[in-house]
Parts: structure tokens; sequence; C-alpha cells
């Protein structure tokens, strides 16, 4: 059993002074092994949004979306074109980003009916860069079940969703955002207002810009960093914003840049596709377009774009206190939203389609060479690999991702290498190079696209009789996937989490 204690309200700099033994003899995480020592560990910052679709950041989005901050940071590092998360929605994409393993590989408790959750003591890259002596602190929301579970981090400030369930005494306890509005005396204000606007309501924020969820995140974000500067220990910091997902309440300096009367809204539909079995035409989603006006769409994207503009300025600040020289930063997005695409809104349903399965993701700082586009399929699963290298270490034999590293010192990636996604739906996709193929868990459906030929994934080509060599070979590949084993990696024992 994994033990937690908590110690709400602690200073940051106590937090950074944790573990000072284990920095001082930098123990190996287990699974790791340490590269030769070549260079001093390298600081690490994950930037994660939450629901942010691949085409809703400036430099992919047409113009529809401002985000000079992002652009300027991808342009001074290296994109990814067809960066893929692993599984939908929020909480199992945020569980194989966090395991490095895909999804029916990582240690799993079941929460809910509904949900599975990473089981406590399971192996993360945070406790190994934590076992191997980082400073290890996560700020925001991570959409972890139980929220505060100990996977690695020495300090969790949270800014999180919470069920209906969940009672106000136990959300300001441990969610240090709506604590610090509780303080302030706009927590009951800001939760009537909530309950009244409803889930797909689009309001700016009625309240004092620096009350902002993005904004709370920002401040402690920087906080950390600064503070982290001033000790010797490498350090690695998720900083996990829950924009663009509802609510839709951008501050007013952001939600004045998107007119909702200028908003495009998407008019295609499953009636567009050609060759798609009717089971996927069936699959329920919770909203569609035709089950919404027009013109609360219209209000709801423009809000989403603000959102996103919104975390674009909480970027930049934050990129000022990051010495690039020294650190890896990575931005992505734990999947992404229909928009009203193939008729659909939000996430549902979770089919692999680039509309939800694909993600914005970029990378800049120590070792990524500057003003590159890497075409090639890559993973949320490849982080983990990504970020132990940075630490100096071998990652371990049991992860499903590849280190980025040798794709920034210009190696090619395998041409046959697949990059896969779970989909709650009830399909399985796999990616080798322009093709994806989509089998249903039963094995009854299958469907594939050439996303060079077809980018928007209208043509469903697995009866095409030329393309069934192609087929077979990618059904082949996806049941290799599936049949790996889950991960036996050794695990972690107990440690402290220390709360905002």
């Amino acid at each position: 059993m994994v033990s937690l204690s908590f110690t709400p309200n602690v200073s940051r700099r106590g937090v950074l002074q944790l573990g000072a033994v284990a920095a001082a003899q930098l123990i190996l995480p287990a699974g790791c092994t340490r590269k030769p020592a070549e260079a001093k560990p390298q600081n690490i910052v994950l930037v994660i949004t939450d629901d942010q679709s691949w085409d809703s950041i400036g430099y992919a989005s047409g113009g529809r979306v401002k985000s000079p901050e992002l652009d300027g940071l991808a342009a001074s590092g290296t994109t990814f074109d067809a960066a893929y998360c692993n599984s939908m929605p929020c909480v199992p994409s945020r569980a194989s980003l966090t395991t490095g393993v895909h999804h029916h590989r990582w240690p799993q408790q079941r929460r809910t009916d509904k949900v599975v959750a990473i089981r406590p003591g399971a192996w993360t890259w945070a406790h190994a860069l934590r076992a191997a002596g980082y400073s290890t602190a996560l700020v925001g929301k991570m959409h972890y079940m139980p929220r505060q579970a100990p996977h690695g981090f020495d300090y969790m400030a949270l800014c999180e969703h919470w069920p209906a369930s969940f009672r106000d005494k136990v959300i300001l306890r441990l969610d240090g955002w709506r604590r610090s509005l509780s303080e302030s005396a706009l927590y009951e204000p800001m939760a009537a207002s909530s309950r009244k606007r409803g889930g797909f309501s689009a309001k700016p924020w009625a309240f004092a810009p620096e009350h902002h969820r993005i904004s709370w995140v920002r401040d402690r974000a920087i906080e950390f960093l600064d503070e982290s500067r001033a000790t010797e220990r490498p350090f690695a910091l998720t900083v996990s914003f829950s924009a663009p997902h509802s609510p839709y309440d951008p501050a007013p300096e952001f939600a004045a840049l998107y007119d909702p009367k200028d908003v495009e809204v998407p008019t295609d539909g499953w009636a567009d596709m050609v060759g798609i079995p009717e089971s996927v035409r069936n699959v329920p989603a919770i909203f569609t377009r035709d089950k919404v006006p027009t013109k609360k769409i219209r209000e709801m994207l423009a809000s989403y774009r603000a959102l996103v503009s919104q975390v674009d300025a909480a970027v930049g600040a934050i990129a000022k206190h990051v010495d690039p020289a020294d650190t890896l930063v990575v931005f992505c997005s734990d999947h992404g939203d229909y928009l009203g695409k193939r008729g659909q809104l939000l996430k549902d349903p979770g089919i692999p389609f680039d509309d939800v399965a694909q993600v914005p993701m970029f990378a800049y700082g120590a070792g990524v060479p500057e003003g590159r586009m890497f075409t090639e399929p890559v993973s949320l699963v490849d982080l983990a690999p990504t970020f132990l290298t940075a630490a100096g270490l071998e990652p371990p034999a049991h992860l499903d991702g590849i280190a980025l590293q040798d794709r920034f010192a210009g190696a090619e990636m395998p041409a046959d290498r697949p990059v896969y996604c779970f989909g709650r739906a009830g399909f399985d996709m796999i990616r080798v190079g322009e093709l994806k193929y989509f089998r249903s868990h039963d094995g009854s459906v299958e469907m594939l696209f050439d996303v060079d030929q077809d980018p928007r994934e209208l043509r469903n080509i697995a009866q095409d009789p030329a393309q069934q060599t192609a087929r077979a070979e990618l059904a082949a590949r996806l049941a290799a996937v599936l049949e790996r084993a889950p991960e036996q990696a050794p695990g972690f024992g107990r440690h402290s989490v220390r709360l905002a």
C-alpha cells in the first residue's frame, strides 16, 4: 500500500528541500539505469492543456486561433505534426502519459463503473525522476483518481474538475485554486454561477482576472520555477491547465478577441463519409450539433478559442522564468474535441479520428533543434522515455514509447513504427506512416484511411481490393500491440505529497 500524508499550505521552498538525501546520493529509480555521465541532468517542464484539438493552436489553425506566444515557442524548437494521445478521454489519456504504457498495460484500479485509474504505487516517470534526485511538482489538473494520488510528485497545487458527488469541504481541502477563491469570498459566487450556467454556456469570467483558474495555475508555476532556481537540485514541473475544457469562461480581455458572429460552424456529418459502417454512425454521443442552437455553438467555439489565447498568454509568462539552455520544455494536450466536425460536439463519441485523437505538440529548449517540423507519427507515451533521457537515465524496457532525443539529433523514425490509441467508444486505432487502421474491440468492424490522400478521414478503404495487403498488415500490427502483457515494472513505495 502507498501511504499518503498531507501538509496543506506548505511552502514551496520546503518542498524543494524534500529528498535531499536522495538527491545527494542520486538513487537509481526502479527499472532504470544511469547513462555514462556526459552532462548535467536537464530540468523538465511539461505544459499540458485539456481538450485542445490539434488545429486549435495558432500555427495549425489557419488564423482561427490567436496564440502568438505558443507559436513563437514552437518556432524556437520542434513541432510534431502528427502527435497522438494513447487513450480517450481525459483520465485514461493522462494515465498513459504518466505511466508511459498503453491503455491495456498500465496497472489499473476501478473507480466507478465507467472509470479506471492508475493504481497507486505503479511505475511513473515522475516517480522515476523523483527517485533519481529531481524535485517534482504538479500544478493544475491531472485528473488522477483520487485527485491527490501519490504518483511521484513531491508538491501538488491542484486546480481540478470535481463531480457533483464531492462535498465542498473535501474540494476545499484538496483543491488549492478553489480554496484561494474561498479565502477571497469568491467560491460560493463562482460555484453558483457555474451551476446556473450549465456545461454548454459560454460567458466571460465574472471576477477579477487574477482569480481565474488559468491565472492561478500560471502564478503557482512561476513561484515553483523561481524557487527552484535557488537550489542545486534538478526539477521536473508539470503545468496542467484545465482549459480550453468547459466551463467556457475566458477572462473578458481574451473573450473580446473573438466575435461569435464571425465563427464558422462546421456543416459536415456522418453522411459525408464514404464506406462508414452503421455501427460507427450509431455510436451514441452526449452532444450532437443538431441538438444545440447554432448561436450557442458559435458562442462556445469563440469562448473555446479565447481560452486557448488566455492559456497562450499564461504560457508566455511562464516561459520568461524558464532557462532554455538547461531545460527541456514540452507542450501538448490530453486529446482533442470535435468542435462541430462530423456533426459532433465535445469529445464523444471517442472514436480515434484525428479530430479527437490527434493533439498539438511541440518541444523547445535544451537539446531541441530550432525551426523543425516532425511529420512522422509520435505519441504521448514517447514523453516518459524522453524525460528519462533528459535526466541522464536509460528508459526501462517495459515502456511503449521511444525517446525523442534521437529524432532531435536527426535520426529518422522507424518507418513501420505503429502509434496506438484506445477509443472508449469501442474502437482501437493504430497509425503506421500515412495509414490509419481502426478495429472494433470485438473485431467485427474495420476501417482504413490514407491520411495523406484523405486528411479528413472521409473515405474508408478497408474493403478496397487494392488495400487488402496493407489492411492485413496493419491488423497484425494492432494485434501485436494488444498482445503485449500488462507491465510488471517494480513499483514505488511511500512518499509524502504536499498540497498547496
